[in-house]
C-alpha cells in the first residue's frame, strides 16, 4: 500500500509588512515596515508506505525559495535576494508507525518520528545566529475497554536550541526540554 500527495506552489506579495528595530535615544523600538515585494516559491510532498500489515512508513517534506525581489524606497534593512524572515529553507518528518493487537481486545501502537526544521533568519545584519532544529519524539499506546493509554517522550535528545532567531538580544524562545509522560482518556 502506497499513498503520496505532492503541492507545487508559487506566492507574490506586494508591499509585505514586517517588523524591524529602530533606534531612539538609545533605546531599540519596533516598528513596522513595508518592505516591498516579496515572491515564495514551494513544494510539499508527503509519502506514505504499508510494507506490511501494521507497519506504516512515513515522510513529510516542505522546500521553501522564498526572497525579496525589489525592496521599498522606505526599506532600509532589507536587500533584495534577502530570504523572508522566519522561513526555513527545507522541513521534513520522518516516521515509523506500528499498530497490532496486544491482545483481540486491546489494540496498540509504537510511533517514532524525527523532525528538522531549517535555520531561520531574521534580517538585521548583525545579531542573528544559525537556528536549524532536530527533534525525535516516540509514543505507544493501548487500547484497554474504554481507556486509550499512552506513554510519550518528546524532545528525546533533549536538544537545547532557540526556535527563533532572537538570540542575539538573549530573548530566544527555546525548544523544550525532554518531556517523558502517560496520558489516558476515557472514551464514552
Amino acid at each position: 500500500n502506497f499513498q503520496y500527495d505532492v503541492a507545487a506552489f508559487f506566492t507574490e506579495y506586494k508591499d509585505m509588512v514586517r517588523r524591524r528595530l529602530t533606534e531612539v535615544n538609545g533605546a531599540f523600538l519596533g516598528e513596522s515596515s513595508n518592505i516591498g515585494k516579496v515572491e515564495v516559491k514551494g513544494i510539499e510532498a508527503g509519502l506514505a508506505y504499508q510494507p506490511m500489515s501494521g507497519l506504516t512508513l512515513s515522510a513529510n517534506a516542505s522546500y521553501l525559495d522564498s526572497e525579496i525581489v525589489e525592496t521599498a524606497d522606505t526599506d532600509q534593512v532589507n536587500q533584495v535576494g534577502d530570504p523572508t524572515d522566519y522561513t526555513p529553507e527545507l522541513s521534513y518528518t520522518l516516521g515509523v508507525n506500528y499498530d497490532f493487537d496486544l491482545t483481540p481486545d486491546n489494540p496498540a501502537f509504537v510511533r517514532v518520528d524525527f523532525n528538522h526544521r531549517d535555520k531561520v533568519t531574521y534580517i538585521d545584519r548583525s545579531s542573528f545566529v544559525d537556528s536549524a532544529l532536530n527533534l525525535l519524539n516516540a509514543r505507544a499506546g493501548v487500547v484497554v475497554g474504554n481507556f486509550d493509554l499512552e506513554i510519550f517522550a518528546t524532545n528525546l535528545t533533549d536538544e537545547n536550541k532557540s526556535i527563533d532567531p532572537y538570540q542575539g538580544w538573549a530573548n530566544a524562545n527555546r525548544t523544550r526540554p525532554r518531556v517523558v509522560g502517560v496520558s489516558a482518556a476515557y472514551n464514552f
